[in-house]
């Protein structure tokens, strides 16, 4: 028997080796489990959920947040991937191609991710979730009802202790449109979606959409645009049939059940 339609935690697009040869898929977590979701058959993987450790080795249980940078190469030979985990009061590099964490992890994200010199911010512990915009360069940190906007230098060089360039309401950097259902905060999780170059934003069992978001776009001087969500209902109806055990360690009181 498995439970249906609960609230996952975390939505990650990486381009990590899946049968063999690299491929991108989208992974939720949520607790001890994680899903492969076939963005191609528009369902997960058979078979799944599965422990986080199976298939993501020194990533610990319930992760907070993923964090994917990449330096495309044109000729497309030297691809440089940059893949954190964020939970608790510390973060891990994971190596995608050695399907490992990396040594010296775990460290603390206040010794890391502190403020540049003459700034008074650094980005939080524990935070809900975080996205890399590739337009701007620019990532975002999200806690409680702000967002931290950090500029990490590429994924080849990547600028440790260098909060922020700001740090705002999600509201008015995110602003929903006029009379569309507001996006409740705090998220669970935003979330980049290669398959279509959507950014999505989930609190709870629904999700929203940023329609002025382009991650193609050239950088006006690396400054964000300014977002425009709108309201796109149950997350179930667009991700299908992520299903928990019944053994799982969610809270699972309120989440469908199915045979």
């Amino acid at each position: 028997r498995l439970l249906c339609q609960g609230e996952l935690r975390l939505r990650l697009d990486s381009d990590r080796p899946e049968r063999g040869y690299p491929v991108f898929n989208t992974y939720f977590f949520a607790c001890e489990f994680y899903w492969l979701f076939d963005n191609s058959a528009g369902r997960p993987r058979l078979g799944d959920p599965r422990p986080v450790g199976q298939g993501w080795p020194g990533v610990p249980d319930g992760p907070d947040a993923a964090l994917e940078l990449v330096d495309f190469d044109p000729a497309g030979k030297d691809n440089v991937y940059l893949l954190f985990f964020f939970f608790g009061g510390e973060f891990l590099e994971f190596d995608s191609a050695k399907t490992a964490a990396k040594p010296g992890y775990p460290k603390k994200i206040a010794d890391n991710f502190g403020p540049k010199p003459g700034y008074p911010y650094s980005v939080p512990d524990r935070i809900d979730s975080a996205f890399y915009d590739y337009g701007t360069g620019l990532v975002h940190f999200f806690k409680g009802i702000w967002v931290f906007i950090y500029n990490p230098g590429s994924a080849r060089r990547f600028k440790f202790n260098n909060c922020c360039e700001s740090v705002r309401r999600i509201a008015d950097r995110f602003p929903t449109a006029p009379g569309d259902k507001p996006l409740q905060t705090p998220v669970d999780s935003v979330y980049f979606r290669l398959a279509d170059g959507g950014l999505y934003f989930f609190s709870g069992r629904e999700v929203w959409q940023d329609v002025a978001y382009s991650a193609y776009r050239p950088p006006a001087a690396g400054v964000p645009a300014a977002g425009l969500l709108r309201y796109r209902g149950r997350a179930s109806d667009k991700w299908p049939d992520l299903c928990f055990p019944e053994h799982s360690k969610c809270d699972l009181s309120e989440v469908k059940l199915e045979d």
